[in-house]
């Protein structure tokens, strides 16, 4: 038996009867080892859900870090800080698929908190 290609999709579970299903088909060459390809379809196809969860507290600390005047000193940094790892760690998808599918509010509204406190 020769494997051809590998698949691996798995559905992820986002709360409030949501689910996400991530996959990815990898096409074997000669010398490839199944097993690998397999555990690299798997990590990839983590990271990618790590990515699509962790992007709406990336933008919002780029938007903290674009904006210092209206934010504490310790909180500009440790934003600055977030936005720096975030893109080091899942440049692979920034690059290649700049934003992701997920909708994402430019701002947030905070006048009814505003206004009662």
């Amino acid at each position: 038996m020769k494997i051809q290609t590998i698949t691996y999709h798995k559905v992820f579970n986002l709360g409030n009867y949501q689910n996400e299903k991530i996959g990815i088909e990898i096409a074997l060459e000669a010398g490839d080892d199944p097993v690998k390809c397999h555990m690299e379809a798997v990590k990839y196809v983590e990271h990618a859900h790590k990515f699509q969860t962790e992007y709406p507290k990336y933008e919002r600390a780029k938007q903290m870090a674009a904006d210092p005047m209206n934010h504490r000193g310790y909180e500009v940094e440790q934003a600055k800080q977030m936005v720096a790892v975030f893109e080091e760690t899942y440049k692979q998808f920034l690059n290649a698929y700049g934003e992701p599918m997920i909708a994402i509010p430019e701002t947030t509204d905070n006048s009814e908190y505003d206004e009662r406190y």
